[in-house]
């Protein structure tokens, strides 16, 4: 009796069959990262620095993370010595407000930004970690924004463009 009540139950909880090639897809798409090229054309100015602070701001229907980030080289643009860039959302001590998808800059962190007024372009798109001589930025949400975590992986999880090839082609 309990034998026939388990061989009758077991179609019901029987994993679905699920093809091969689905177990191996990762399960965040990568990101879309907009070409250098799309990207210059929504910036209004584009910088490379060091985030030397971030604060949070609040307004009464937003808040913002606010980076204070010191410009070494003006690529296209208005010149300015220290720059404010706002991302949407926050970390808060008992709140987590982050905008999905959207950048983050750390102390610390030297950085190609494409800017369009205060805000990276593309809901991040935008902003690159700078390591050696290229710009790197992950092609997955959840990554770490610094490609130097991931090892040897770096290539495979990130984009990475010459900044000298940048360079040319803002010119």
């Amino acid at each position: 009796m309990i034998l026939s009540i388990i061989l009758c139950l077991s179609p019901a909880f029987a994993t679905p069959d699920v093809p091969h090639h689905a177990l191996n897809e990762p399960l965040v798409a990568p990101l879309e990262i907009p070409s250098i090229e799309v990207m210059d054309k929504q910036a209004d100015r584009v910088i490379l620095g060091e985030v030397l602070t971030t604060r949070t701001q609040r307004e009464p229907t937003n808040i913002y993370t606010v980076a204070t980030v010191r410009v070494w080289e003006t690529l296209r643009g208005e010149d300015d010595p220290i720059v404010e860039v706002r991302l949407p959302g926050a970390m808060l001590p008992s709140h987590d407000l982050s905008v999905y998808g959207q950048a983050k800059l750390l102390p610390g962190f030297e950085v190609l930004l494409f800017l369009q007024g205060e805000q990276v372009v593309g809901m991040g798109a935008g902003a690159f970690v700078l390591l050696g001589t290229k710009a790197w930025k992950n092609k997955r949400r959840g990554l770490a924004a610094d490609p130097k975590t991931v090892g040897r992986h770096a290539e495979t999880l990130y984009v990475n463009h010459e900044i000298d090839a940048i360079r040319k082609a803002l010119q």
